[in-house]
């Protein structure tokens, strides 16, 4: 896919996430090992998703974005906020509750968007964090 002219970007997804600061689940190092690390090496691939924390995180490793979204149901787990030792640094900048959401993506011409909605106490959705990718 990386050579494929009609393909300008790749989305990768796994269950267990490579990076995560839950209180509840640990990042897995068998993600890292088998996805995240090929993960990096490819230019098209821009978004890396995974689940299994409930909560919404996201990091950026070596230009890369690893994104964890659980936010849909069940119990939602703290996450630690303030960097503690051997902890990753978050790019989204949220309590440590955090908050039920989606995530969609969407493909504008060669360009891609990324954006996360956090479910409001009125029931409405609203945009908290979004990308572009060229």
């Amino acid at each position: 896919m990386e050579r494929d002219q009609r393909a300008d970007h790749i989305i990768v997804a796994c269950h267990h996430p490579p990076f995560t600061n839950s209180r509840v689940v640990s990042p897995s190092e068998e993600s890292r090992a088998r996805f995240a690390e090929p993960f990096l090496r490819f230019n098209k691939i821009r978004l890396f998703f995974s689940g299994h924390a409930h909560a919404y995180e996201r990091f950026q490793v070596e230009g890369k974005q690893f994104v964890v979204s659980g936010g849909g149901g069940g119990p939602r787990h703290s996450v630690r906020a303030n960097l503690e030792r051997g902890l990753f640094q978050d790019a989204f900048n949220g309590p440590e509750l955090r908050f039920f959401h989606f995530c969609q993506v969407a493909s504008h011409g060669r360009a891609l968007a990324f954006e996360v909605l956090q479910l409001r106490p009125d029931e409405s959705f609203g945009a908290v964090d979004s990308l572009k990718f060229p």
